[in-house]
């Protein structure tokens, strides 16, 4: 029996690792070295206890050099060497400025901020305004049709927060009634805010751009297509929180591929009623009329396999309809795998006149460079089934106990992917505040993120929403 005291291994080891960690933060790696397909990045476990600098303001493509100049040195002023008087920190020059400088932003950014406006800042589109001709012109005819936007994100977007912000601040101001676009089934339908999603989990196979689609399945608007696999159902129940979408009189269900069939719909706890589905390879609707405001509907699918489903709209009077579209866990690269003569053909249903792209998180530990590559494709990709569209590229938020590189760096890749695409830019990070914001939207009274540091809560949702408007009803002031 071995009775060696070995207590100190453990100890080694932590050394030997932490020795082998500060080694590694002084190798410089390539932008696009990889090994085996695998992008190898740079690890730094002295980050926190440097300067933090603002290079990425130099790749602001919207600043003059001289604008940029003066917000770097702003910024270098606000994050960068601090005068200390008091005796507790003085002591820490002996361990250098960085460390000291460290503690105090950390102390600072765990305060309560009393109220968001003291941190929020209002920040103008950029980019091609021009671009956004689309939809401003669109806008004047909000009471005699349907003006359509989409709204493409990660998670940021789900349970229909933000969207349903945005959605709500602009039918109160131009009109329309309804949620507008919901799929077949969803990830986000326990927490979604605006609908009561339900249906049976057995009864429905799913493809789609960022899951998996083996079969090559055509998918549709949503990056997604829905088969029935046995006879199953849907339904949908509107909830109160934004009262422009509390009834509906029509459902839109978009499909392809039919076969001669029929589905079964009911409102509320009425009869059943039955629709033919139109055949052929193209994108259908069959429009199911309650001719009254109502604020649920069932729909059966008897027949498996009968047809390649995408979705519903719920919709009312003519105005504004938002589309929620998320694509959790995504960058917005695999846009372009949606087959561009299936974005044309809900093109021509819907009509779409603005589409907002809201991705970023997970972008975070992409090759920049191949991602700029990728959006730009992307986004060519939706212009070539867009042609008379406008789009609005959102910047990644701000997120984490600390902004960290790999978010500046980010946001420096969308400015440049907004500018070779040749579209609109909001930066949302220096909207909500920039560097360390989001610790404070946190800490805010009331919190408006979730502790995890990363998405907005029902709060910070609403006011991101309004946010967004605002700045998209200046740039339309300006354009009038």
């Amino acid at each position: 029996m071995d009775n060696d005291n070995k207590i100190t291994q453990p100890l080694i080891l932590i050394g030997l690792t932490i020795i082998l960690l500060v080694a590694v933060s002084f190798i410089k790696i390539a932008d696009e070295f990889d090994v085996f397909g695998i992008q190898i990045q740079e690890v730094d476990i002295l980050s926190d206890l440097k300067e933090e600098t603002d290079d990425y303001y130099y790749d602001y493509d919207y600043y003059d050099e001289e604008t940029a100049d003066d917000e770097v040195s702003i910024q270098k002023d606000r994050f960068g060497s601090k005068q200390f008087n008091s005796a507790g920190i003085t002591f820490l020059k002996g361990f250098g400025d960085a460390a000291a400088d460290f503690i105090l932003r950390e102390s600072e950014k765990i305060k309560s901020v009393s109220s968001i406006d003291q941190l929020i800042e209002k920040r103008e589109i950029e980019g091609n305004v021009d671009q956004l001709k689309h939809f401003f012109a669109a806008l004047k005819n909000t009471k005699s049709q349907k003006i359509r936007i989409a709204h493409y994100g990660d998670s940021q977007i789900e349970g229909d927060l933000v969207t349903g912000a945005i959605r709500d601040e602009l039918q109160k101001k131009f009109g329309g009634e309804g949620v507008g676009y919901l799929a077949l089934t969803s990830q986000d339908r326990m927490f979604r805010i605006t609908t009561d999603h339900k249906y049976p989990d057995d009864g429905w196979e799913t493809a789609s751009i960022f899951i998996s689609n083996r079969e090559k399945l055509p998918v549709g608007i949503g990056g997604e297509v829905f088969v029935p696999k046995k006879s199953t159902w849907v339904s949908y129940e509107t909830r109160g929180y934004f009262s422009t979408v509390r009834k509906f009189d029509k459902a839109r269900i978009f499909y392809s591929d039919a076969k001669n069939s029929s589905i079964n719909y009911s409102f509320g706890n009425g009869s059943n009623s039955s629709v033919k589905l139109s055949t052929g390879k193209n994108v259908n609707e069959t429009i199911i009329d309650a001719k009254k405001s109502i604020n649920s509907i069932k729909i059966e699918f008897p027949t498996p396999d009968q047809a390649y489903f995408y979705g519903v709209s719920l919709e009312g009077d003519n105005g504004i309809y938002v589309d929620n579209l998320p694509l959790r866990g995504n960058t917005g690269e695999d846009l372009q795998k949606i087959p561009i003569e299936k974005l044309q053909d809900f093109q021509k249903l819907l009509d779409y006149k603005l589409i907002i792209l809201q991705f970023g998180k997970n972008a975070m530990g992409t090759n920049f460079i191949r991602y700029e590559r990728e959006m730009v494709q992307a986004i060519e990709h939706l212009k070539q089934a867009f042609p008379n569209t406008s789009f609005l590229l959102i910047s990644v938020q701000d997120s984490g106990f600390k902004t960290g590189s790999r978010t500046t760096g980010l946001l420096s890749s969308q400015i440049k992917i907004a500018k070779k695409a040749d579209i609109a830019f909001w930066n949302l990070f220096e909207a909500m505040g920039g560097k360390n914001s989001m610790a404070k939207w946190v800490k805010s009274n009331p919190p408006l993120a979730s502790a995890d540091h990363t998405h907005f809560n029902h709060d910070g949702a609403k006011r991101l929403g309004e946010m967004i408007v605002d700045a998209l009803m200046d740039a339309y002031k300006n354009y009038k």
